[in-house]
This record gives structure tokens, sequence and C-alpha cells, in this order.
């Protein structure tokens, strides 16, 4: 088994995707940049990473002339995760910490009602979402969440008259251009698996993972598979052609084990569509050596719940690889700890705990705990009184603080290296020294009477 492995894989697809040209245009018409037509990762409108813009004059009828430009003020479009690679989430969510902001643009986000009538009376439908937070972008109405931007000066291209007419086209009109996906295939999702079937970002270096991706009805084959390193040399390590759907699905399964790469290294699966000239990219994928658990007094103990993690010398590098039925969170505050999450209505909530140290004999322990909301660096953003992270369902009853017993981690007597163990194997050494000492003269004295009879 190799010890030390990062390793995710680059998938590149071929499949038939009838759809808009690039949108382009130039920084100062650009609102930001997506990946791909769908299932993207976004960047800042001043980076030049990915093909797709999301340019003002490609949704309104004429381009912008007002000297705000990408200041923000009352103009917040979205938040991205970062300036590029980025998910997305909806401007008054407080997770992520970059702003994109346009011109004179109002924005909501409403709901998909599958009518492309979302945004009428409210400007122009810019992108749909997959959720409010942690999102994938996707252009025209193909998501849950539609975003919708006014401007103060410009009107909309679409006027929801059910006509597809002048500028219109499904990207910016679904409602008048509406597109027809029977026949034509598209991305809907990419993730990692484990042999379970659970959704991860991080396995460990002997698991075997599955790269999964979902299309529509419409898709039916890809036409080549590469696994590539996405950080350090970008070396090809796999290829394959010829790759089916079954139903509506691409699994490749991989034995991690198999494959030689150095801790460090970062990678992920893609797909390019052809005609869409963008790329679509999965989460990363970490594999890592992942510790089973501790040794304290002599005692190996397994790690079974989030808080175990804050045992380790290094808790915030190993904070939730192991695969636990709780998921876990490091975050900076009260000192630094391993906490586990849950959502609520999108919102991440942390249970921040205080567990007894189990001893030697330990059956039992008792665990504090307390919930709070956290950004998406485990920052505890404060109660607002909004109904979120109030509740920790598994207290009973149900509470905002409350204390629990549990059993002590499973733990194991290791057979040499306790404290008495190591005292009765120094107390043996001065015992067979002082043995060895006393035999010696004798055997010495016995030697010179043999000599003096001599």
């Amino acid at each position: 088994m190799k010890r030390e492995i990062f390793l995710g894989i680059l998938l590149v697809f071929f499949v038939s995707l009838v759809g808009a040209t690039d949108q382009t245009c130039g920084e100062n018409q650009r609102i930001f940049r997506i990946s791909a037509e769908t299932n993207a990762h976004a960047e800042n409108y001043n980076l030049n990473s990915y093909v797709k813009q999301i340019c003002f004059d490609d949704y309104f009828q004429s381009t912008y002339f007002g000297g705000i430009g990408h200041t923000c003020g009352s103009n917040e479009v979205l938040k991205l995760s970062g300036t590029t690679n980025a998910h997305a989430e909806i401007f008054s969510r407080a997770v992520y910490n970059t702003n994109v902001c346009y011109g004179d643009l109002t924005c909501i986000v409403r709901d998909n009602s599958g009518d492309g009538m979302e945004c009428q009376n409210y400007g122009s439908i810019i992108v749909s979402m997959s959720g409010e937070t942690n999102a994938h972008l996707y252009l025209s109405n193909l998501s849950n969440k539609i975003l919708c931007c006014e401007s103060a000066s410009v009107s909309a291209i679409c006027d929801y008259d059910r006509n597809c007419e002048g500028a219109e086209d499904y990207i910016n009109c679904p409602s008048d251009c509406p597109r027809d996906f029977s026949t034509t295939c598209f991305i809907e999702d990419l993730r990692w698996e484990n042999e379970d079937g659970d959704e991860i970002s991080i396995a460990r270096e002997d698991e075997n993972v599955t790269a999964v991706v979902i299309g529509n009805s419409a898709c039916t084959s890809l036409d080549r598979l590469i696994i590539e390193e996405t950080k350090g040399l970008n070396d090809e390590v796999f290829s394959d052609i010829n790759l089916n759907f079954a139903g509506n699905e691409v699994r490749v399964g991989f034995d991690l084990d198999d494959y030689d790469a150095k801790i460090g290294n970062r990678y992920e699966f893609s797909i390019e569509v052809v005609s869409d000239g963008g790329w679509q990219h999965s989460p990363d994928l970490e594999i890592e050596y992942c510790p089973s658990g501790w040794v304290d007094g002599g005692i190996a103990y397994d790690i079974k719940i989030c808080y175990d993690y804050n045992e380790l010398e290094d808790p915030e590098e190993y904070c939730g690889c192991n695969a636990l039925p709780e998921n876990c969170f490091w975050s900076n505050e009260m000192g630094g700890q391993c906490v586990p999450t849950f959502n609520d209505t999108s919102h991440l909530c942390g249970i921040f705990g205080n567990a007894e140290t189990c001893e030697v004999g330990d059956d039992i322990r008792t665990i504090t705990y307390n919930v709070e909301e956290i950004n998406s660096t485990g920052g505890i953003i404060g109660d607002a009184n909004d109904g979120f992270c109030d509740i920790i369902s598994s207290c009973t009853p149900p509470a905002k603080t409350c204390s629990e017993i549990i059993l002590c981690p499973q733990s194991t007597k290791l057979p040499f290296f306790s404290l008495v163990n190591v005292f009765s194997i120094v107390v043996l050494i001065i015992i067979g020294y002082l043995a060895w000492n006393y035999f010696g003269k004798k055997k010495r004295k016995r030697g010179k009477r043999k000599k003096k009879q001599a």
C-alpha cells in the first residue's frame, strides 16, 4: 500500500451540445466569468481563466455607460468563494467574502418555476444557481434558483411576450425562446463518491473512489476520459475513450492505491463540451493519510466523533478525514477545535463542545454542546435572532445548549509501551546487569584459585 498520495482526476469529455455562442465583451461590460454553460464555477470579471463571460449588453438593450462599474454599493450581484474556480452564493448570505457588483443593477434570487417568467418585473435573468450557497452556475433557467437583475438606466432585452424576436435567445429570455432539452445533452452534476455511494471531498490513500457524471436523458456517450494532475506537472496518468452513459450517469472507479502521486498535489476531474467551448469542474478530491486514533498513557484510542480529532497533535490537518456518522469542520474559534456541523435551511451550524477526557478504564464521558452559526472559515457569525442554528435536534429535549453522556472511544492497551511496562523493562535490565556482574566476579575468583593451586 502506498502511504502518501494526493490524487484527483481530470475527465475530458466531448459531448454534443447545441448552445449559444460564447459571450464576450470588454472589461467595462463584464459582470463576471463562468467556466461553462452548465454546472459551472465562477471567477472575477478581471481574470481570464474562463471563456464564458457574463456581459451587461447581452442581457440589456445597450451597453452600460455609468461610472460606478464594479465598485460595490447597492449594486450587489453575487458572492463567490474565491476569485476563481469559485462556487457562488446569493448576496444576502454571509459565508463567502468575494463580492461581485456591477453598475446600477439591483438583483434578487427567485425559485425556478419552470416557465422562464421568474424575472418578469425584475429585469433580466442573468444565470441560474444550484442553491443559495455552495452553488454551481448555469446559463438560462437550467437550475433551481434564478438570479434576476434590473438596471436603473437600461431596459432588459427580454420582453416576456412569448415571442422569440430580436436579440432574445434561450440564455437571456428563456420565457420567449425556450430550449428543447429532450434532444440536447447537458451535464447536471459532477461529484466524487466513496464505496458506500456517499459524496466525498477527502479520501484515504488506500480507498476505492468513483468519479460520477450525471447528465440529462439526452446524454448518450463521452468520447474521451483523461486522469491528470491539476497541480504541479500536470502529468497524464490514465486515458480511455468511448464511455457510455448508463441511464443518465457515467461512473468511473479508481483504486487510489494504484497511483503513485505525492502529497501536496491536488486533482479534479473536469469535462469539456466541444460545442460549448468551456470546462466544467468537479470539486477537488484530496487524498491523504488519515490517522485512525491517538495514543495516551500507553492506551490507543479510536476516533469516533469530531471532538476526538482535538486529541491529535495537529487536529486542524486531520479534522473530518475519517468516515464518521457526522460532518466535521475546523473552526478557529475558542482556541481552535474540530466540531460537528449541520445545515439549517442552507445556514451552516457548528456544535461547539467540551468533551471529558477518557482515562484508562473509563467507559463513559460527558460532552456539553452549544450550537452557533458559522461562516466558511468556521468563525462564529453570532446570534442574529433569525431563527437559524438555534436548536440541536439530538439534544433531549432539543435545545441550543445541552449535555450528553456517551461511550468512551474504543481503546486498546498497547502490549509494550505503557509506563508500567517501560518501568518493568528498566528493572529487568538492572537485575540482568547485577546478575551478570555477580556471576562474572565469581567466575573470575574461581579462575584465580585455580591458578594458585597450579
